[in-house]
């Protein structure tokens, strides 16, 4: 298996970094910014909201080929539900970034932190369950 290891951001929507980061370039295309100088990006706005089929679709073609994205996984279930018996609505996510395809290089699980060790073990039974549809999922600490 070869392993790669990706550079980029966690967002790329942060008007902090306007005048430092982007300079004069239009809000609009901060993220083709972003994909000139990184390899990848993290979507944060995947865990607060689920996000429409044409916005994936947007942000997978204003980006090069070779760029690709990790997505945080929906507060409903890493926090709501706990990651306990969420095969449908990791699957309806999953649905929502099928526009990404090869492009969707990681789901991140951002677990409450004094939960962890018990939400990861949680993953891993939750797995077998939702192989079929998430093929290269990670939890991240």
């Amino acid at each position: 298996m070869v392993s790669k290891a990706y550079i980029g951001t966690s967002g790329w929507n942060y008007k902090s970094w306007r005048e430092d980061f982007y300079g004069d370039t239009p809000q609009k295309q901060w993220l083709r910014f972003c994909a000139e100088r990184f390899s990848s990006i993290e979507v944060n706005g995947t865990f607060y909201r689920l996000q429409e089929k044409s916005t994936y679709k947007k942000w997978r073609d204003e980006t090069p080929e070779r760029f690709v994205f990790a997505i945080k996984g929906h507060r409903y279930v890493t926090h709501n539900k706990k990651l306990l018996d969420v095969e449908e609505p990791v699957i309806r996510c999953r649905e929502s970034a099928s526009p990404l395809g090869e492009r969707l290089a990681a789901v991140a699980a951002p677990c409450l932190l004094e939960k962890k060790y018990r939400a990861a073990g949680r993953v891993c039974d939750e797995s077998a369950a939702l192989e079929q549809h998430a093929t290269r999922d990670r939890v991240s600490p």
